[in-house]
C-alpha cells in the first residue's frame, strides 16, 4: 500500500515537471518565432518603389469616401499660431517601432499627398511582437507643398535607438500637450492637435493585428480602395486629417477642401473656438517614447 502511495507521488512530480518543461519549450519557440524577421522586414529603410507611389496617389484622390463621421472628435482645438515660409505646419511625433503610429501613418500620407507630394519616403513595418504593420518612415523624406510645411520626427528607430531630436519649440509643443510623452502626436498649426492615434474607441493592437493580418503594401492600397474595415479605418483618418489641414489652409485647394465629406469634417464645419471633442469619442493612449541614449 505504502508503495502504490509512492508510485502514485512520484506519478505525479513527474507529471508537473512534464507539464512545465513543455510550457517553457512552447515559450521558448513562440519566442524564438518572434524575433525572426518577417517576409516584409526586408523592405525596412529602403525607398519606396514608384509603383507604391502611383497607388497611394490613386487612393488618395477623391471619390474620399464617406468614412471620417466616428473619428471627427479626436483633433482637438488648442490656441496658438505655428507657421514656418509664411506656411502652416503640421508636425507629426512617432516612433519607427510604434503599432498605433504604423497605422497613422498610412492615413498622413494619403491626407498629405492630397496637399503636396513626397520625395524619398521608405518602407518600415512596426515592431516584432505580434504588431509587425507593413508602415512607412519619415526619416530622412522630403515633402512639399504650395499650402502646408509637414515636420516630422520618428524619435525612434525599430530597435528603440534615438534616431531624431526635437528642437525646443517643437519640444516645448510636445511636452504640453502630449499625453504623457506619448507618440503618435500631431500638432496642425498651433490651433489643432491630436494627442493619440486616430482610432475609434477601445481600439488596441488586438483590433488593429486582424485587420492588418499579413498584407504588404501593395495588400493595404487595395484595402483601401476596396473599402474593407482596414481600408475604411485608413481613409477615416485621411479624411478627418484633410478636414483639418482644409481649415489651415482656408480651404485650399478647393479641389480638395469642397470635396464630400471633407467639407462636412472636423474643425472645417466648427468655428475655430468650439469644442472638438465628441463625448462618445476617446483618444486612444499612445505609447511612451522608448529611446534609448
Amino acid at each position: 500500500m505504502r508503495a502504490r502511495v509512492k508510485r502514485r507521488q512520484r506519478n505525479r512530480r513527474l507529471m508537473i515537471i512534464g507539464v512545465a518543461v513543455l510550457l517553457i519549450a512552447i515559450f521558448a519557440v513562440s519566442a524564438y518565432y518572434l524575433s525572426l524577421p518577417s517576409s516584409l522586414d526586408a523592405y525596412d529603410n529602403k525607398p519606396v518603389v514608384s509603383s507604391t507611389m502611383v497607388g497611394l496617389s490613386a487612393a488618395s484622390a477623391p471619390p474620399y469616401g464617406a468614412e471620417g463621421a466616428a473619428l471627427d472628435g479626436l483633433v482637438r482645438n488648442t490656441t496658438g499660431s505655428l507657421t514656418s515660409i509664411g506656411k502652416p505646419v503640421v508636425l507629426y511625433v512617432g516612433e519607427e517601432g510604434c503599432p498605433y503610429c504604423a497605422e497613422m501613418r498610412w492615413s498622413l500620407v494619403l491626407a498629405l499627398m492630397r496637399f503636396g507630394n513626397f520625395t524619398n519616403l521608405a518602407y518600415m513595418t512596426s515592431s516584432l511582437d505580434g504588431t509587425d504593420y507593413p508602415t512607412f518612415t519619415f526619416h530622412g523624406s522630403t515633402y512639399q507643398s504650395n499650402y502646408l510645411v509637414f515636420a516630422p520626427y520618428e524619435l525612434a528607430d525599430r530597435a528603440g535607438n534615438t534616431l531624431q531630436t526635437l528642437p525646443a519649440n517643437y519640444q516645448s509643443i510636445f511636452n504640453s500637450l502630449s499625453i504623457g510623452g506619448g507618440v503618435p502626436f500631431a500638432d496642425f498649426g498651433g490651433k489643432y492637435y491630436t494627442p493619440g492615434a486616430l482610432l475609434p474607441t477601445g481600439y488596441t493592437t488586438n483590433n488593429l493585428t486582424p485587420l492588418f493580418g499579413s498584407k504588404n503594401w501593395t495588400q493595404v492600397i487595395a484595402s483601401i480602395n476596396s473599402g474593407d474595415s482596414l481600408g475604411s479605418l485608413v481613409k477615416a483618418g485621411a479624411n478627418v486629417l484633410t478636414a483639418t489641414f482644409c481649415k489651415l489652409t482656408g480651404g485650399l485647394p478647393s479641389n480638395v477642401c469642397q470635396q464630400s465629406p471633407i467639407n462636412q469634417l472636423g474643425p472645417v464645419a466648427l468655428s475655430l473656438g468650439g469644442p472638438s471633442v465628441a463625448t462618445n469619442i476617446l483618444v486612444v493612449a499612445p505609447e511612451r517614447p522608448s529611446i534609448t541614449r
